[in-house]
């Protein structure tokens, strides 16, 4: 017997399937990322404030073998 080799359509309702009306998913999403966001960009401040106060010199920039310094 040879496989069925017809096209089948799917059904697409108009209506989506979930509807949150209540807007509690969207909130708790933001308020994820706006604690997310938050933690990263404190500790982007304390990365650029640990590099703006270190003391310690530069290392020196490698020169090619053919120039003098």
């Amino acid at each position: 017997m040879l496989p069925d080799r017809r096209v089948r359509r799917v059904h697409h309702p108009a209506e989506p399937v979930f509807v949150d009306s209540s807007g509690r998913r969207r909130r708790a999403f933001r308020r994820f990322v706006l604690v997310i966001s938050l933690v990263l960009v404190c500790l982007g401040l304390f990365l650029a404030a640990a590099m703006l106060n270190s003391r310690a010199p530069a290392p020196p920039l490698p020169t090619t073998a053919g120039t003098n310094p």
